[in-house]
């Protein structure tokens, strides 16, 4: 297969009236179907939350809190990479959605993950609030993704909110100011292993 025909088959286009090394018109194929253009193929990566899933990826995770879900796509990414090795993963957001101003109603979120098979348990109000509602209806969960801006989060009563929700083996991680994922190095753990 020439080159050119195995890239443009990869990328999804069709190679109708183009021409081949030896100057002969190719034979059109039927076009894949598009992919989103947030989407990278091969070793380029695999998108805005390739990184994210890839720290996730490993780890066993029967519940997830995330915390500010932006436009959607992170939770999206992260369940389909945990969907791989648990399909019974619970999902737990927190976000004010609409009501403060965010890139998706909670209706669209909701309508998003369902559409994807993913069931969810959502809570529209502040971190605090919904912090407290989660310690107190699902108890810890196995992995926490925090998208809010570190100022935000980093309070007293947050902080000791989150140590409620987590357990010695949780995974919390947070977006830093260069938009990756970081561990955050919880006293949560060691204060209860100790």
């Amino acid at each position: 297969m020439p080159l050119l025909k195995l890239w443009n088959s990869i990328r999804g286009r069709s190679t109708k009236g183009q021409t081949t090394d030896q100057g002969t018109a190719t034979e059109p194929q039927a076009t894949a179907k598009a992919k989103p253009s947030n989407r990278r193929l091969g070793i380029f990566g695999g998108g805005p939350h390739a990184g994210l899933c890839k720290q996730v990826k490993s780890v066993r995770v029967n519940a997830v809190l995330e915390i500010s879900v932006g436009d959607g796509s992170r939770a999206l990414a992260v369940l389909e990479t945990i969907k791989k090795t648990n399909k019974d993963v619970r999902y737990v957001a927190i976000d004010q959605f609409e009501m403060a101003g965010g890139p998706i109603t909670l209706k669209q979120f909701h309508q998003a993950l369902r559409s994807r098979g993913f069931r969810a348990q959502l809570f529209p109000e502040t971190m605090e609030r919904g912090l407290s509602r989660v310690a107190h209806t699902i108890g810890s969960v196995d992995l926490v993704l925090i998208g809010a801006p570190r100022e935000a989060w980093q309070t007293p009563q947050i902080l000791t909110l989150l140590s409620r929700v987590t357990h010695q083996d949780s995974l919390v991680l947070f977006r830093d100011e260069e938009d990756t994922w970081k561990k955050f190095a919880t006293q949560f753990s060691q204060r209860r292993a100790a």
